[in-house]
Formats: structure tokens, C-alpha cells, sequence
């Protein structure tokens, strides 16, 4: 039986960095915690052998878990890119949300059992961009993090059928899931003409529009589908309907490559 851990009473420490957002990232990295020293001494005495899974490819698919019928894309990305990169030029691309825009982190699937307000080691970003207010939810949830941009997936996904959460948007809370459907070796054939390759990224299939960028969550997104399902009287009751996706930062923003 896992040991659950008593919540950390952290109220005023909440409303100190609130004051001065600054000081977030300084709390969250001193934070001694026997399990992220653990992890992070696994991921060292454990590289040599990941080292093999670098040079291939993996295909991954992953969907929004908290909508039905499921948003989703099948990628193939090489094993030696970071946790950081598959969610900055990989993940929000293919699925549609805006780059340094919000917050993320990733787990590894199966996870012990435990409260929802302690999440506990998981991968994420430790330079956070100012904009990314909502780091401070991980002082609420408990969140350790190991850097994100230190980690490659090859380290930690090395079977067909593993999983990985990827958790985007720590107020909207827009779970995705992760699974590795193909371990492939790299082929001279595939990358000569760009089509593949350990080294090169590629969006193989996918379905459905991500949701709106700042929607409120899934509640509010299942909400709003109805109401445009329900077929407005009118043109202009349809259009009222349809603005919050449309007007959706990432709906409504150019897309840039940079």
C-alpha cells in the first residue's frame, strides 16, 4: 500500500510569492526532496544504457484524455529530443496550441496512486518564461520538478505500449496522453528523402481541432460544443457561439515558425 503524503500547509507561502513572482522559481528549486534526488540519480546511472534509443524513432499517440471523441495526432519524432522540445516544437504545434503560452510538465504512466493535490517528480520546465504565471499551481500541487530540457525521451520510454501524461495549462488542466506505438531503427532510406529518419520530426496523422487557448477547461469546451451542436435559430446566435473558439488565442493568432 502506497504511503500517502500529508498536505503541505503552504497558505502563507502562497501569498508571499504572489508579491513578488520572482521569488517562485527560487522556493520550488530549494526544495529538498528525497524523491526528485532519487529520479534524478536513476536518470544518470541508467544513461548509458538509454544511449541506444537515441539514434531511432519513435511514433507516438497522443490525445486529450478528458474529451470524447478523443482529439489526436500520431507523430514521429527522433529519440534523442527532449521532454523540453517535444513540448515546444513538437507537441503544441501538431496539436495546435500557442508556444510559450502556458505551462506543462510530463509524468510517467503507471503512476502511484495518490491525492490530487500532490503530484509528486514529474518533468517540466525549470526557465520559466515570465509568462507562465501559472508555475506557481506547482507549490499547490506539490509538483517536484526534474528539468524537462535535461531529459530525452529515450531515457525514459524504451518499450512499444509505455505511457507518458503531458499535462498543458496548469489552470485549465488539459490532460494528454502519451503512447509509444513503434520503436523504429533509423533508415537511410527514409531520411535521404526527408520523410523520416532518427533526426526528423513528422506529423503522421491525426483528427478533431485542438480547443481554445484560455476556454476554461473541459467542462466549459464540452459546454460550448453542445451549445453549437444544439443548431442556434439564427446566424448571429451561431456566431455568438462559435467566438470563443474562434477568437481563441491560438485560433486566432498567426502561426509562426520561429
Amino acid at each position: 500500500e502506497t504511503r500517502r503524503r500529508k498536505p503541505r500547509d503552504i497558505s502563507h507561502v502562497v501569498k508571499q510569492l504572489s508579491q513578488n513572482s520572482d521569488k517562485i522559481e527560487e522556493y520550488i528549486a530549494g526544495i529538498d526532496d528525497p524523491e526528485m534526488k532519487a529520479k534524478k540519480m536513476e536518470l544518470e546511472k541508467d544513461y548509458d544504457n538509454a544511449v541506444p534509443f537515441f539514434s531511432k524513432s519513435y511514433v507516438l499517440r497522443v490525445h486529450i484524455t478528458n474529451i470524447k471523441p478523443h482529439i489526436w495526432r500520431a507523430i514521429r519524432v527522433p529519440g534523442d529530443i527532449s521532454l523540453h522540445k517535444l513540448h515546444d516544437q513538437v507537441l503544441g504545434p501538431c496539436l495546435g496550441w500557442l508556444r510559450n503560452y502556458h505551462a506543462y510538465y510530463f509524468k510517467e504512466l503507471p503512476y502511484y496512486s495518490q491525492p490530487d493535490f500532490e503530484v509528486g517528480v514529474v518533468y517540466g520546465p525549470l526557465a520559466w518564461k515570465k509568462t507562465h504565471m501559472e508555475m506557481g499551481h506547482n507549490i499547490t500541487y506539490g509538483i517536484q520538478l526534474v528539468d524537462a530540457a535535461q531529459v530525452k525521451i529515450g531515457q525514459i520510454l524504451q518499450k512499444v505500449g509505455q505511457k507518458l501524461e503531458y499535462m498543458y495549462d496548469l489552470k485549465c488542466r488539459w490532460r494528454h496522453k502519451i503512447v509509444v506505438e513503434a520503436i523504429e531503427e533509423p533508415s537511410s532510406s527514409t531520411s535521404s528523402d526527408g520523410g523520416g529518419g532518427s533526426s526528423s520530426v513528422k506529423l503522421i496523422s491525426g483528427a478533431r481541432a485542438c480547443p481554445g487557448e484560455d476556454i476554461g477547461g473541459a467542462k466549459p469546451y464540452a459546454e460550448l460544443v453542445h451549445e453549437i451542436r444544439a443548431q442556434p435559430t439564427n446566424y448571429g446566435e451561431y456566431l455568438d457561439a462559435m467566438r470563443p473558439l474562434t477568437q481563441a488565442p491560438n485560433n486566432s493568432q498567426p502561426v509562426h515558425d520561429s
